[in-house]
């Protein structure tokens, strides 16, 4: 496993979980929300900061898109980890305020 995965699964896991502290903050979280722009957000930072912008006529286009598939399914999975505990601490606090009501 390269660095560069482990790196793109950690910077999915810090702006998942921002992405779903800032949909919370806004009354609009849900994972069905945070998930695609955090990957969105995440692959484009991505693309910024791993891809080696200099060195790409020297590899093969299946090289570079192998590498991008492998980057984007870290990215997803850091993404859909880090937003889960935001949105599932909201879902949690949400069901215990509803049943204390009753």
């Amino acid at each position: 496993m390269d660095f560069t995965y482990i790196f793109a699964g950690l910077l999915g896991l810090a702006v998942g979980f921002a992405t779903a502290i800032v949909l919370l903050l806004l009354k609009r979280a849900s994972f069905r929300r945070a998930l695609p722009i955090a990957t969105v957000i995440t692959l484009l930072l991505d693309a910024l900061l791993l891809i080696n912008w200099s060195s790409l006529g020297q590899v093969t286009a299946p090289f570079v898109i192998f590498d991008f598939g492998m980057i984007a399914v870290f990215t997803l999975i850091g993404c859909a980890v880090g937003s889960a505990p935001p949105l599932l601490f909201q879902a949690a606090w949400a069901a215990i305020r509803r049943n204390s009501q009753s």
